[in-house]
């Protein structure tokens, strides 16, 4: 009785470690100072102005000008600081205000925030 063995090896080259997926790379300053841009105009062109007492309105940061404030409905107000918040964080440009700018002191009156 004669026994018959095949023995097959395959050669390849050992396999190289799985790499993870490219991640995402974070936007560039530029993009980043756009998208918020961009987010901040169609926000501030949709925001209520309308109130029935002071406490309605609340004031925020202008998005490219320093140290300037203007007046919308409290809760857009909150939203559209946080974006000019997050404008400044992330370095992008503003501009000096040509003059020095009073306080910012929200009031309703003829149920306009002003």
């Amino acid at each position: 009785m004669c026994c018959l063995v095949c023995v097959v090896v395959a050669c390849s080259k050992p396999s190289e470690p799985a790499r993870p997926p490219a991640a995402d790379k974070p936007a560039e300053p530029a993009n980043i100072c756009g998208t918020i841009a961009e987010r901040y105009g169609e926000f501030r062109s949709a925001v209520k102005t309308t109130c029935e007492k002071d406490a309605d309105c609340g004031c925020h940061l202008v998005l490219t000008l320093e140290k300037t404030l203007a007046v919308a409905d409290r809760a857009s107000a909150a939203k559209l600081q946080a974006m000019s918040m997050a404008y400044r964080k992330a370095h992008c440009p503003t501009t000096p205000p040509a003059s020095t700018q009073p306080e910012c002191v929200a009031r309703c009156e003829a149920g306009q925030c002003r």
